[in-house]
């Protein structure tokens, strides 16, 4: 600010060295801000550039355990029908065995 008089009139608000300072500050502010705001952009396209990898990963992994579990369902599936065959198979040779001990007898 100048040595003149800082008093305010009606007429002028502001006196014109008050007002050169606040045009000064404005440019100043505003290239603060767009300045913060590239900074703050630029983070932001990090984190949710690694929040996608992140979840990309994440997919990844449920679509392989997915495939797992399908192929476990499958073998699931598989040892249930053995287990029903060879209790058919047991239940068919427990009855052979009774009828020929009851043959020998």
């Amino acid at each position: 600010m100048s040595s003149k008089s800082t008093k305010h009139t009606k007429r002028d608000p502001m006196p014109k060295d008050d007002a050169a300072d606040s045009n000064v500050s404005m440019a100043l502010i505003t290239s603060l801000l767009e300045g913060y705001k590239d900074i703050i952009l630029s983070e932001f396209r990090m984190v949710t550039s690694a929040l996608d990898t992140k979840i990309d990963q994440i997919r990844a992994s449920i679509s392989d355990r997915e495939e797992r579990i399908a192929s476990l369902e499958a073998n699931v599936n598989s040892v249930s029908e053995c287990l029903t065959t060879l209790e058919a198979t047991c239940s068919e040779l427990t009855a052979s065995d009774a009828k020929l001990k009851a043959k020998d007898l």
